[in-house]
């Protein structure tokens, strides 16, 4: 497969999308519950995992991979993560996060040997370097690898002690890749092995009782005076802190495509429950209390969304369909309270470019706080079916004084008080002028949307897509 430039799927991609969904509906889906309680993914259906080509995309061809490109490898993590993450991470782990270290740094006898069995699934890899106090900081581990002196001056050998920890795929691994420490000279003292299961002083641990992903088994693995022969060494020696970090890259990527996968799926089946789902006589999701969650839950996200973005030098669209709001509602007054301020001071800050685009309605106060002053577009487009509708007095007072609101218990207080504000309101001319200085730079069709958005990303100032820009706080991946 060849690699996309674009942000949508090439046909190459989406016809790969379209086969893995098929196997993962017609061969993983029926076996999930049965693997999640017995707290492993069937052999059987790695191997047809195999057999269809789904283990091996990180592989040569002439070991019988599949030369897939990382696209590629995405879109199969995310798949097969919405059935499930147990079963998908044991795939994961075996193809994408513990092989590509053999196909990549491994000799040809190593490569012979490992990875034909791997790509079909006869074999399962695993990778052993988080430990009991050390997880992504790889250059702490302490498990030691000692030289084991032959008859020579040579090293014979290398005699590993130490433990690892949530090794995933350790009870059911045939090979294990381990990394453990040949100097003390911090991350240039790392070197990585390969390790058979079953080899003497390789010990394993009962399964770890796990929250979720029960169907991936994941292990304490112990080595005790486990002495393996020279070349056991896997890449070049004290190179296994580097070559461990370059791995990480496509493990990163494919974690947070699981993630996707289970957003998706959550997705799916929270809008099939509410769809179908009937209360008070009409479908749950026709009902309002779900923008509201959303929104509380949303908008503090979104902030986080937004400031990753800016760091990575992604522009923003910001898409206003609102067909109402709940204003007077304690979950919606919440939300607007406690996360708005958070979202609007994120936008505001964010460089990259900016647009507004409204879809079908946008109430004038939101647009005005939320895309003129706050969020700055370079452009604010809408399509035919749109509108912009000024957001009464009573629902912005609703809205801006709520937690005062609430605070007064007295309902004749509190009448007053409410009373007062709208007098201000309704007096303050820019409110009432709000609605009428609201314009839009273009109004297109849907089909054209796509064009307008990148024709004026073209011509935006200051901005070429590129590297990003690295953030104090930010830790690009």
């Amino acid at each position: 497969m060849t690699a996309t430039t674009s942000w949508e799927l090439d046909r190459e991609h989406q016809d790969f999308r379209a086969s893995v969904r098929s196997f993962v509906d017609r061969q993983v889906r029926p076996v999930v519950e049965e693997s999640e309680r017995a707290g492993r993914s069937p052999a059987a259906l790695l191997k047809e995992m195999g057999s269809a080509g789904l283990l091996g995309l990180a592989v040569p061809e002439e070991y019988g991979g599949g030369g897939g490109d990382t696209v590629a490898m995405v879109v199969l993590s995310e798949e097969l993560a919405r059935a499930s993450g147990g079963i998908a991470v044991t795939a994961l782990v075996t193809g994408y996060m513990a092989t590509p270290h053999i196909a990549r740094f491994g000799t040809a006898q190593q490569r012979a040997r490992s990875l034909p069995g791997l790509v079909s699934g006869e074999k399962i890899a695993a990778i052993a370097v988080t430990e009991p106090g050390t997880g992504s900081d790889v250059a702490g581990l302490t498990t030691r690898a000692a030289p084991v002196q032959g008859d020579g001056e040579a090293a014979e050998g290398f005699r590993l002690d130490g433990t690892k920890m949530f090794i995933t795929n350790a009870g059911i691994a045939d090979v294990f890749v381990v990394a453990a420490r040949t100097s003390p000279d911090g991350h240039r003292g790392i070197t990585t092995f390969i390790v058979e299961a079953g080899h003497p002083g390789l010990r394993l641990g009962r399964p770890l009782r796990k929250m979720g992903w029960h169907a991936s088994d994941t292990r304490e693995v112990v080595l005790a005076g486990c002495v393996v022969p020279g070349d056991a060494v896997l890449g070049t020696p004290g190179r296994g802190f580097h070559q461990i970090m370059s791995a990480f890259q496509l493990e990163r990527l494919t974690l947070a495509a699981m993630g996707l996968g289970h957003a998706g799926e959550c997705l799916r089946a929270a809008t099939g429950y509410a769809r179908d789902r009937t209360v008070f006589g009409a479908p749950l999701l026709s009902k309002q209390v779900r923008s509201g969650a959303i929104f509380v839950d949303s908008a503090d996200k979104a902030a986080r969304f937004i400031t990753m973005c800016d760091a990575f030098n992604v522009p923003l669209i910001f898409l206003h369909d609102v067909p109402g709001f709940m204003v007077g509602a304690a979950v919606e007054r919440q939300g607007i309270i406690r996360h708005s301020a958070k979202m609007i001071t994120a936008m505001a800050s964010a460089e990259v470019p900016k647009f507004s685009v409204i879809l079908r309605k946008s109430y004038a106060a939101g647009y005005y706080a939320m895309c003129a002053p706050g969020f700055g577009p370079r452009a604010s487009i809408a399509l035919p079916t749109a509108s912009i509708g000024p957001m009464a007095a009573e629902a912005s007072v609703n809205a801006m004084y709520a937690r005062k609101i609430g605070e007064i218990g007295d309902p004749g207080e509190r009448d007053a008080y409410i009373g007062a504000r709208l007098a201000e309101q309704r007096a303050d001319i820019n409110l009432l002028r709000l609605a009428s200085e609201l314009v839009v730079d273009a109004v297109v069709e849907p089909a054209g949307l796509r064009a307008e958005l990148i024709a004026r990303l073209a011509g935006a100032e200051n901005w070429t897509r590129g590297p990003q820009r690295r953030h104090h706080h930010i830790s690009p991946v």
